[in-house]
């Protein structure tokens, strides 16, 4: 089985509305989505992955951020929303986010 992340992206940006296309796609069977750290502010990303979770997918974060502090940033934000679920992560994910939040 060919397994792949959904961005919901546009323009190298998260869509304005990305809960109005994960809702979409809620009955597609997707296993993964992921959008990018710039576009909607935190609160809308955090929502999105807790309504991703919830429909049972995996999210990813891709950090296209260019400065350090900014990569910061969308580190701790995305922190927010998976501190709990940190223990199912590979070990080289987990170490990279404990790292990188320090």
């Amino acid at each position: 089985m060919i397994e792949f992340v959904f961005m919901l992206t546009r323009g190298d940006v998260t869509v304005g509305d990305p809960a109005g296309v994960l809702a979409s796609l809620r009955e597609s069977r997707l296993r993964h989505v992921g959008f990018k750290d710039v576009g909607p502010p935190p609160q809308t990303l955090a929502a999105v992955t807790a309504m991703a979770h919830e429909a049972g997918m995996e999210v990813m974060l891709e950090v296209v951020s260019t400065s350090a502090e900014d990569e910061l940033r969308s580190l701790r934000a995305a922190l927010v929303e998976t501190t709990s679920s940190i223990t199912s992560m590979p070990a080289s994910c987990a170490a990279a986010v404990t790292v990188a939040s320090a």
